[in-house]
């Protein structure tokens, strides 16, 4: 007759121990800050896309980019300058805490005579192969590195 139909407590520490372990690797491995910073910057990269479109259908109703009240050529803006049928919503950070002249973490540049613009978005993830450093219209912003990611006019 064998008493033994289970496992012992010792057996089951060390399962529990072995298990603890590798949830840690994997942890570690999967960097979930990491993975939380590119989503947030890909729904940033994403608003800047969904702005320059905009920007481009108004380009093609007025021959020219909107000029915000208040902003000269420039000057760093990411107000509401599109009307309502252009841009319903002002995309607004995935973070909700960056900053820069305007209060937000995206920049809207018009050259000259509204000719052309840059649209501009702070970065978290700062190893992003589309990112670039510096400053971003003139403004410095909340990473160390100061990376951002930027959109031309198309005209």
């Amino acid at each position: 007759l064998s008493l033994s139909n289970g496992f012992t407590l010792v057996e089951l520490l060390i399962v529990i121990a072995v298990i603890g372990i590798l949830a840690t690797v994997l942890i570690v491995a999967v960097n979930p800050l990491k993975q939380l910073q590119k989503s947030r910057d890909t729904q940033r990269k994403t608003a800047l896309k969904t702005m320059q479109s905009a920007l481009e259908q108004y380009f093609a109703d007025n021959g020219a980019y909107p000029i915000h009240a208040g902003c000269s050529s420039g000057s760093a803006c990411w107000n509401t300058f599109l009307p309502a049928s252009y841009l319903a919503v002002k995309p607004l950070d995935p973070s909700a805490n960056g900053t820069n002249c305007t209060s937000s973490t995206y920049g809207y540049r018009y050259v000259g005579t509204a000719t052309a613009y840059t649209l501009t978005a702070r970065l978290e993830n700062t190893t992003d192969t589309q990112g670039q450093t510096g400053t971003i219209n003139g403004c410095s912003y909340g990473n160390s590195s100061n990376v951002k990611y930027s959109l031309a006019s198309q005209q």
